[in-house]
């Protein structure tokens, strides 16, 4: 049986596990030297917007189900669509796009009792004034469909900047207040049956992709009683919202208090990914579960169909 698969960077591990469980694989990629490009058995190389091409492609390959291992905008866009031409894909496109717009996400988490960083949201440049003198800086500044990176601002010579950077794309901009915490993410899935934590992770972002304007600090090991809130959180919020396959809560905490980011309703699974070594650490084969999660998901979506 021939499987499709669009993944990004993690082409080459979802690859390998595609075929380890007996698939073989049609990967559709956005350039040619794109992580699995070389080892899945069919390949595309197509911009994800011309989503006609891609459905060609795999109809075909008579391809039916297709895993989505990249939360990129427009691969959300682009599963929505396959979806809407009778394919199968491992994610719930609306639940995806509910979770890329940080902003959305935000409010509906306050909505539901959980806690977040204050913050603002500024559409024009001309907004900045009118909330200026209710920031306090330092702050992080955020587009608010994850056009751009994240960037701390210190002062307002920063922020203006970083605001103009992130309308430039024709995002909002979602200005959040700095908490002076300990990072972690958790690993959580749900196959539409059970959901589970994998593991608490002490993994700070703006370290790791050395984002501008932070410092570099270290996380301390977090104790069990922590690790077990985050864990409890991390599931609630992905019950209470109804996402499922293999996402990644990100939470910071400060003073025993858990502060929740976001939430990547698709996370990068590749060999390469900065959160790898800290997979393998725990113990955990990241591209393993997400191939297991995702194919039970698909299997499910076949049943109703």
């Amino acid at each position: 049986m021939i499987i499709g698969l669009i993944a990004g960077s993690s082409g080459d591990a979802l690859t390998d596990q595609l075929q380890k469980s007996g698939f073989e694989v049609a990967l559709v990629a956005g350039k040619q030297n794109e992580p699995g490009y070389e080892h899945a058995n069919h390949t595309l190389v197509e911009d994800m917007s011309n989503k006609e091409e891609i459905e060609r492609f795999f109809s075909n390959k008579n391809v039916r189900s297709i895993v989505i291992g990249t939360g990129h905008k427009k691969v959300i866009e682009l599963a929505e669509y396959l979806e809407s031409k009778g394919f199968v894909t491992s994610i719930n496109p609306e639940r995806s796009q509910f979770a890329k717009d940080k902003i959305d996400f935000k409010e509906n988490l306050i909505k539901s009792g959980f806690t977040t960083p204050n913050f603002y949201v500024i559409e024009e440049k001309a907004e900045l004034k009118e909330v200026l003198g209710n920031l306090t800086l330092p702050c992080v500044v955020k587009s608010a469909i994850d056009l751009i990176q994240p960037r701390k601002a210190n002062d307002t010579i920063e922020l203006e900047d970083a605001v103009g950077n992130v309308l430039a794309t024709g995002s909002k901009v979602l200005i959040e207040e700095f908490v002076s915490g300990t990072d972690y993410t958790v690993p959580v899935k749900n196959d539409g049956n059970k959901v589970e934590a994998l593991e608490a992770l002490n993994y700070n972002k703006a370290n790791e992709y050395k984002l501008i304007g932070f410092e570099k600090r270290s996380n301390p090991k977090m104790d069990r009683n922590t690790e077990e809130k985050l864990k409890d959180i991390a599931v609630e919020i992905v019950k209470k919202f109804n996402f499922t396959g293999l996402v990644r809560v990100d939470c910071i905490v400060e003073n025993g208090e858990v502060l929740v980011l976001e939430l990547n309703s698709v996370i990068v699974t590749g060999y390469k990914s900065t959160l790898m070594p800290f997979y393998k650490e725990a113990g955990i084969d990241i591209a393993k579960e997400m191939i297991d999660v995702s194919l039970k998901i698909l299997r499910g979506k076949e049943e109703l169909l």
